[in-house]
């Protein structure tokens, strides 16, 4: 499965690729949440300050340039991080969708070499089924021989001297059992299902005189 293993290959670099974009947005949204505390810190001291010059106290402008020189650094990392998280969104929905495109590709390459294997199968089954029927056809021409020699005992009540020597219920019994109940589940209960014909027609015979 050559195709179907480099499909699921590159399956796999779309999801890490995927990941790689995930991750970078996450981080920037942690990056903007650390920001957001720190600017509530900052104008929580920013408040206190305003209100201490209020009630007179000595205006601390060194403290109100620091806070003023973080809030416009901050600001400024607070757009580079959304720009940051416009891109990763962007870049992760490019990648998902050809992650997803990867996984269909690779199910379709697997799903093709499995249906090539059936079709193997097939031919298998096509081969084994006209043998089956070029042994069934010379099997039968012999049991037509054999019910014109009449020498088949009527020992079996019911059981007439042609069914006897053309033997279809011995067919019958070595059917498998596996194709009757996949096939033709309802009339499973007709066939014994996985006897040796070869054994019951050994067994048939066995009275007659060796060749």
């Amino acid at each position: 499965m050559t195709k179907a293993i480099d499909y699921a290959a590159e399956t796999l670099r779309a999801a890490e690729n995927a990941q790689i974009w995930r991750k970078s947005a996450a981080e920037a949204h942690q990056i903007l949440a650390e920001l957001a505390r720190a600017a509530a810190e900052d104008e929580t001291a920013r408040a206190a300050l305003v209100a201490a010059a209020a009630k007179g106290s000595p205006v601390e402008h060194d403290k109100l340039d620091s806070l003023n020189a973080a809030r416009a650094k901050r600001e400024h990392q607070r757009e580079f991080q959304q720009e940051v998280i416009a891109r990763a969104d962007d870049n992760l929905r490019r990648a998902e969708a050809e992650h997803v495109a990867a996984i269909r590709r690779e199910r379709s390459a697997k799903a093709r070499e499995i249906a090539d294997l059936r079709v193997a199968c097939g031919r298998r089954w096509d081969l084994a089924m006209s043998e089956a029927l070029s042994a069934l056809s010379t099997w039968d021409a012999l049991g037509q021989e054999l019910a014109a020699l009449d020498v088949v005992s009527m020992g079996r009540t019911g059981v007439s001297a042609w069914e006897s020597a053309i033997g279809y219920n011995r067919v019958a019994a070595a059917f498998p059992n596996g194709i009757v109940k996949k096939l033709f589940p309802q009339a499973s209960g007709l066939f014994a299902g996985d006897a040796s014909l070869a054994a019951s027609e050994a067994s048939m015979w066995r009275d007659l005189p060796a060749s």
